[in-house]
């Protein structure tokens, strides 16, 4: 999906995807219309949380506390971590195949 797509400017996904506080992060994703734009800047942040080595439990509780506050259900943000484990093991198994037999 491209931002374009979103209905939503590079300047506010930008001003989302750096906030200062939980708080701003919510309310910055609660001005936004659009349910996609919203599903969107979730998925990005859970990207951003597996992507790092260090999973802390507060960021996974804060992710599902946001949606659930802009109406994003838990099935739906835990479909989304699902998802980026999966991609994690794909990348995992692809460097697998590259070093395997050297």
């Amino acid at each position: 999906l491209q931002l374009k797509n979103l209905d939503i400017s590079e300047e506010k996904y930008r001003e989302i995807k750096h906030p200062v506080s939980m708080e701003a992060v919510t309310t910055a994703l609660q001005n936004l219309e659009n349910i996609r734009a919203q599903r969107f800047i979730i998925r990005e942040m859970i990207m951003l949380v597996i992507s790092g080595c260090d999973i802390q439990d507060e960021e996974i509780r804060h992710i599902y506390q946001i949606a659930d506050t802009i109406g994003v259900s838990g099935e739906k943000v835990g479909d989304f971590f699902i998802w980026a484990a999966k991609g994690i093991e794909w990348n995992i198994e692809g460097i697998q195949l590259i070093e395997e037999d050297l």
